[in-house]
């Protein structure tokens, strides 16, 4: 019998915080790309990996010299930032060495839902390549990651937006489309638009996904995120803190009685620590002293 195959990345251990605890971990009803924080190893062998999905290595510190065998086929090369690495779904090795200095990265997989979810009805190939150089896919990544390890603090939104960037960039700079998968090219007509507005304008107190959106005028969220910039100007994420954000400014006003928490809640934020952050961020102050000033 042969031996095991593992998947790729179970030699590296998870970057953990001082509480003992991952300090990127993706909650449960996350249903984007899957991210890690990874340790990269110095001195060290392993034997038989696949990766099974699509993945995204981008290396934060360290590096060194890689040596992957798969059958008679050796491949050697150097890994440090900002360079990627590119894993198709199909990747096996059958042993690897790594020699060098031990840092850290982060790991991103594209399960099949996700491709599904983002790449409308396309179907992607993916190949492996290694040392990649890609300051928009790394920015956007790392942008990702942190947002959430620091418990999405822009909003879900924000964080789906993201997400359905690095899927396109990555289909379109890293993947081989099948045959006969053209994608729709269509806008947005008058009557979406007024389907989209008044599906924001009546869920503004809820979770509003940018496939929840798209599901309003029967698209992808991949082909949603692409037509709305063009017919509002604005990104979804964009466009819809900016309503929330009205809604909120309107109700400080005519609702004094309401608490700065009920103000949040009742414009679909999470919690009144997010509120006063986007607050701040595109307002430029407080929601209390908007209030009082106004």
């Amino acid at each position: 019998m042969g031996e095991t195959r593992l998947p790729v990345g179970r030699h590296c251990s998870t970057i953990v915080g001082v509480d003992g605890k991952p300090l990127l971990t993706c909650p449960p009803d996350w249903n984007g790309p899957l991210l890690e924080r990874k340790e990269i190893p110095g001195a060290l062998e392993c034997g038989a990996q696949y990766s099974g999905m699509p993945m995204v290595i981008v290396p934060l510190r360290g590096h060194g010299k890689r040596r992957f065998r798969s059958g008679s086929t050796i491949q050697e090369f150097y890994t440090a930032p900002p360079n990627i690495l590119i894993y198709g779904e199909t990747f096996e090795r059958d042993h690897g060495r790594w020699d060098g200095e031990p840092g850290e990265s982060i790991t991103l997989s594209l399960p099949t839902s996700v491709l599904n979810r983002y790449g409308q009805d396309d179907r992607y190939r993916f190949d492996t390549r290694f040392n990649n150089v890609d300051p928009t896919l790394r920015n956007a990544i790392t942008a990702l990651a942190e947002e959430m390890q620091c418990g999405f603090q822009n909003g879900r939104l924000y964080a789906e937006g993201l997400s359905i960037s690095i899927v396109g960039w990555l289909m379109t700079h890293y993947a081989a489309k099948s045959p006969g998968t053209a994608s729709p090219k269509r806008g947005l007509s008058a009557a979406q638009q007024a389907r989209i507005e008044e599906f924001i304008d009546s869920h503004l107190d809820q979770n509003i996904s940018i496939e929840c959106m798209a599901a309003q005028v029967r698209m992808s969220p991949r082909l949603f995120s692409r037509v709305f910039p063009v017919a509002y100007g604005e990104s979804p994420h964009r466009y819809v803190m900016l309503k929330r954000l009205a809604r909120a400014k309107q109700l400080l006003s005519i609702r004094p009685n309401l608490t700065i928490l009920d103000v949040a809640l009742s414009t679909g934020f999470c919690s009144q620590a997010h509120f006063c952050f986007a607050f701040r961020k595109f307002c430029g102050g407080s929601p209390t002293a908007w209030r009082d000033n106004d």
